[in-house]
């Protein structure tokens, strides 16, 4: 990747890979360019992620016209599925598909489905080492499934298997995992992080 363009084309480049806009081999392609140390690129795609997840955290979910979800919907299936094995009455992402997302320094997000009827969105989460998640409040429900590794949300540890209930209201001021953890979170439209604790 050349920077002949200019900044442009930069910023461009990286807000479509911070919003997973770019094409498989789009992404592939950029990533090895940062890989190979371009400091420019990787100075613009960090602040296009955190706008991005603040973004995906805070705007609640809009049903978009009923053509355009057929339309997605297809080219969805299309991308995913083998011909042969399409079906629409399942929705299956397998553990090496979909795009993981960073929002905060060692926490990552791959969302699995999103149910506009129901107004939720269901994720996992990949917490690293000692990474910490800044406090939030809870618009909505959050229901956390601990898969793996131990996670510490205000004054209670959580290990596999354990299940959280965050209510509308609640906040989480501490949540960190000391060994590193997977989490299953389905979350209502109403959900969202405190900007102030992002900024």
């Amino acid at each position: 990747m050349k920077h002949s363009d200019g900044g442009d084309q930069i910023i461009e480049q990286a807000s479509l890979y911070a919003l997973g806009a770019l094409t498989a081999g789009e992404s592939v392609d950029f990533e090895a360019h940062l890989e190979d140390g371009c400091a420019i690129c990787a100075a613009e795609v960090e602040p296009s992620q955190r706008v991005a997840a603040a973004l995906a955290m805070a705007v609640t979910p809009l049903d978009p016209p009923p053509a355009i979800r057929a339309m997605l919907l297809g080219q969805l299936a299309q991308t995913t599925v083998p011909p042969a094995a399409r079906d629409l009455s399942f929705v299956t992402v397998r553990a090496d598909e979909g795009n993981w997302r960073q929002l905060f320094e060692g926490v990552s997000v791959k969302q699995l489905f999103a149910d506009n009827e129901r107004g939720t969105v269901t994720s996992l989460y990949k917490v690293a080492p000692g990474a910490r998640i800044p406090n939030h409040t809870h618009e909505g429900f959050e229901q956390c499934l601990i898969i793996e590794g131990d996670f510490h949300l205000n004054d209670e540890t959580y290990g596999p298997g354990d299940f959280t209930c965050a209510m509308p209201g609640s906040v989480h001021h501490v949540s960190y995992s000391e060994r590193g953890a997977l989490l299953l979170i389905v979350a209502g439209a109403g959900y969202n992080m405190s900007h102030q604790a992002m900024a």
